[in-house]
């Protein structure tokens, strides 16, 4: 599965140049090696050590030194030490990310992630470990994040959220 090119411009939006990016749950890296050409920094994070040789190996073979990968739980490991200015979640989406990547972040910084909503497996009575029930995602206030009506009338983020750290405002 690739990256969503839409994903990817919305990314790219943020001004990149300069900032130190953390992609939580990377797998092999897909994002965090498009991330790193275009930030000072990145660090890809998840539990699979398999994909995470894969995206060492990756990055060696594309001659990218700013980027490195380390063996973590994102639903358990804070996100602090790694002094993000951008985290990312493709297809890997918790209240627990969610809940590290806003202690993590100064005001103004970005959280960009994308999920499938867990409606879009209604049918089929088994929800994918990539889905994210998007009603649960509250800002610090208690208050949901801004949602759309997708396609069949799930409720999905809407294309242009990016909850902000600290404060999580889309």
């Amino acid at each position: 599965m690739s990256v969503s090119p839409r994903f990817l411009a919305l990314l790219a939006g943020e001004g990149l140049e300069g900032k130190r990016a953390l992609d939580v749950g990377c797998g092999s890296g897909r994002l965090t090696l498009w991330l790193a050409p275009r930030v000072k920094h990145a660090v890809g994070l998840d539990r699979d050590l398999a994909a995470l040789d894969e995206g060492r190996r990756r990055a060696v073979a594309e001659s990218l030194s700013n980027v490195e990968f380390h063996e973590a739980d994102v639903e358990r490991d804070e996100y602090e030490r790694w002094r993000p200015d951008l985290v990312t979640a493709h297809l890997c989406a918790s209240d627990a990310i969610i809940e590290r990547a806003s202690r993590a972040l100064s005001p103004g910084q970005c959280l960009a992630m994308v999920a499938f909503h867990v409606d879009q497996w209604a049918e089929t009575g088994k929800v994918s470990r990539f889905a994210y029930d998007g009603p649960v995602a509250r800002d610090r206030q208690g208050l949901p994040l801004r949602l759309r009506r997708g396609p069949h009338g799930a409720r999905a983020p809407h294309p242009r959220l990016r909850a902000r750290g600290a404060g999580m405002r889309a």
